[in-house]
């Protein structure tokens, strides 16, 4: 289990994919007071005392963590506590001496802390500064022998955080742009489409609520416009906000398509079943055989099943023999 804590509204960086103006908008509407932009320690203190001890804290929610002033008080905080921690950042906001301080605290305290960084690349989508400050911080994580990930977004890294990976161990990863259920609106992206039959949240299973920083839980990451509003973590407990009527809501409507919920337009989705697969993949010859499939097992179920049946007693013979296993294992 884990849950994200927003540390700010407003990211600064201002990357071209991240709809930081409709988050900003929906949270501004909601709460107008100036002064909840930025989360307390005070507040971070007394949400992660209500959380179960073996729940994991992502620092990241949907702004760079580190543009808060008390974000490695925070993360302080959390190890101390006996939480694992989970930093997902552009590296914007931590300097090289407060990344020593965590690391410092991270080795007293024996906690699992993983960083998932994201490396600015060429080009016009992200706005990410390569400052001699940025850089000294990315070399000394570098050193580190920490659980570390590296991604970027588009087409090549940027030419002077490629020389420095280079001499590394590690080998970033490129992530497509999603379009953050349709939130995000470029060429390079897909037009959000509604999914239809039983579908699932890939992050379901381990209930990744974000925290904003007046308290307020929303669904997850994907839920820029605050379409899902579970509660607030300040004022009641985990346990209730889980359990609540909106949370429920979200879960029915997995199942039921007549509900209007964030998933139905989330290309982070899974379809659960081959009805749900069918009508969820685009025209294509991958269709037509799927298409081909269900009608056989609708309408010659035990043809069908005596050649399943078959296939896997099959399989069950070709594992018995180890050469077949390694091969296997291999691919």
């Amino acid at each position: 289990m884990f849950i994200e804590f927003t540390t700010v509204i407003g990211c600064t960086n201002k990357c071209v994919f991240c709809p930081q103006a409709t988050l900003s908008k929906a949270y501004f509407s909601r709460n107008k007071s100036k002064y909840t932009r930025l989360l307390s320690l005070t507040n971070f203190i007394k949400m992660v005392d209500k959380l179960p001890q073996e729940m994991e804290i992502f620092l990241s929610g949907m702004s760079e963590p580190f543009q808060n002033p008390y974000c490695l008080k925070m993360a302080q905080y959390a190890l101390k506590s006996g939480h694992n921690l989970n930093i997902c950042s552009t590296l914007i906001g931590l300097s090289s001496d407060k990344l020593k301080q965590l690391l410092r605290t991270i080795k007293t305290t024996k906690q699992r802390c993983k960083f998932m960084i994201h490396l600015p690349s060429e080009g016009k989508f992200e706005r990410i500064p390569v400052t001699p400050m940025y850089e000294e911080t990315l070399k000394i994580l570098l050193q580190t022998d920490g659980y570390l990930e590296f991604h970027y977004h588009y087409d090549e890294l940027n030419h002077k955080v490629s020389k420095i990976m280079k001499r590394s161990k590690y080998k970033p990863t490129l992530m497509r742009i999603t379009n953050r259920t349709g939130h995000v609106k470029l060429d390079v992206v897909d037009a959000p489409r509604r999914s239809r039959g039983i579908i699932a949240c890939s992050r379901r299973k381990e209930h990744g609520f974000v925290v904003l920083p007046d308290g307020t839980v929303i669904f997850c990451c994907q839920d820029w416009g605050m379409k899902h509003v579970l509660g607030n973590l300040l004022t009641s407990d985990y346990e209730t906000i889980y359990k609540s009527r909106a949370n429920k809501i979200i879960d029915k409507g997995l199942k039921d398509e007549s509900l209007d919920i964030l998933c139905r337009t989330c290309d982070q989705t899974i379809n659960v079943n081959a009805r749900a697969q069918f009508y969820n993949t685009k025209f294509s010859l991958k269709k037509i055989l799927l298409g081909t499939k269900m009608i056989a097992y609708n309408n010659f179920k035990p043809i069908y099943r005596y050649l399943w049946s078959i296939k896997n007693a099959v399989k069950k013979q070709d594992m018995k023999d180890p050469q077949v296993v390694d091969k296997f294992f291999e691919n």
